[in-house]
C-alpha cells in the first residue's frame, strides 16, 4: 500500500509473469547479476591445469601475430562447394530466420524501439561481413546462432552486457595467450560443455511451448531431420525437406483447384437443370 505508482505498476507485472507458460515463465527475471555460462566457462578455464597440468607447460604469453591467408582458386573452389553450399541452409535457417524469431520472443518489449534489427535481413548482412573480414585472417566462420542466443537467455543474459562482457574475457585471453590457448581449449572439461549444450537445446525447444503448431509443419520437420541424420549431409537433408514441403503444397493446391472445379461444375448443373425445368414449365404453358 505504501508503493510508488511505478513500484505498484512493477510488481504487477512481476506477479504477471509468474503465471505466463513457455520458455520465458522460467528464466522471465530482469534483475541484474553475472551470467552463469560466464562462470561455467571461468571454472573450466579454472579445472582444465587442475586435471592436465601438462597444458601449463605448452602457454606462452603474448599474442599471435595473425597472418594474412589468401586461398588458391582449389581452395577457393573446394570451399564453395564442400563447405559453402552444405552450409548455406543451415546458417539461413538457424543463424537468420530462427535466431530473430526467438528474439522477438524472448525480447518482445524491445521490437517497439529497434525493430528494424530483429529483421533476417540485417542480421544476414552482419554474418557476412563478419565471415568476410574475418576469413583473411584464418578466422573460425562466424553466426549469430539461434542456440547461443538461448543458451545465453538461460544462463541469465538479457542485454547486450553479457555478450560484450564474455567477447572482453574472450579477447583478454586472446591477447594475454595467444594460439598457445588452443592446448587449454582442448582439454576443456566436456561436462561442462555438454550440460551448458543440454539447457540450451532445451531452452531453444521451449521456445514452441504453448504455440499453435501446423501438422504440416510438424511433418516436414521430422521428414527434415531424418533425412540430415540418415544421409549424413545438412545440405541433401534440407532439400529432401524442402522437396517433400514442396510436394505437399503442390498436392494441397491441385486439391483446391479441383475440389474448387467439381463445386462450379455442380453449381453449371444445377443452374442447367433450373433452366431446362424453367423452359420446360414455358413450353407446357
Amino acid at each position: 500500500q505504501h508503493l510508488l505508482p511505478d513500484q505498484q505498476q512493477q510488481q504487477q507485472q512481476g506477479q504477471q509473469g509468474t503465471h505466463d507458460v513457455g520458455c520465458c515463465s522460467a528464466t522471465s527475471s530482469t534483475a541484474p547479476g553475472i551470467p552463469a555460462a560466464l562462470v561455467v566457462v571461468l571454472v573450466g578455464l579454472v579445472l582444465t591445469p587442475i586435471a592436465h597440468p601438462a597444458v601449463l607447460s605448452g602457454l606462452s604469453l603474448g599474442p599471435s601475430t595473425p597472418q594474412l591467408t589468401i586461398p588458391t582458386w582449389q581452395q577457393f573452389k573446394s570451399g564453395v562447394l564442400k563447405a559453402g553450399l552444405a552450409q548455406l541452409p543451415l546458417t539461413s535457417l538457424n543463424s537468420c530466420i530462427a535466431v530473430t524469431q526467438l528474439a522477438q520472443q524472448l525480447f518482445p518489449q524491445l521490437m517497439k524501439k529497434d525493430g528494424w534489427r530483429w529483421q533476417p535481413g540485417p542480421v544476414a548482412v552482419s554474418v557476412g561481413l563478419m565471415n568476410l573480414v574475418g576469413c583473411w585472417w584464418g578466422a573460425f566462420p562466424c553466426c549469430h546462432s539461434s542456440g547461443g542466443l538461448a543458451a545465453q537467455y538461460k544462463f541469465g543474459a538479457r542485454s547486450g552486457a553479457a555478450p560484450v562482457l564474455l567477447g572482453l574475457v574472450k579477447a583478454t585471453l586472446a591477447l594475454l595467450l595467444g594460439s598457445s590457448l588452443l592446448s587449454l581449449l582442448q582439454q576443456f572439461p566436456g561436462p561442462l560443455l555438454g550440460s551448458m549444450l543440454l539447457f540450451s537445446g532445451l531452452e531453444l525447444a521451449a521456445a514452441a511451448a504453448g504455440q499453435e503448431r501446423d501438422p504440416r509443419g510438424v511433418s516436414s520437420m521430422l521428414l527434415t531431420a531424418a533425412a540430415i541424420m540418415g544421409l549424413g549431409d545438412t545440405a541433401l537433408g534440407f532439400l529432401v525437406g524442402i522437396g517433400g514441403s514442396a510436394a505437399v503444397a503442390g498436392f494441397d493446391m491441385a486439391y483446391r483447384e479441383c475440389a474448387a472445379w467439381m463445386q462450379a461444375r455442380r453449381h453449371r448443373q444445377k443452374q442447367q437443370g433450373r433452366t431446362a425445368r424453367c423452359e420446360a414449365k414455358a413450353d407446357m404453358a
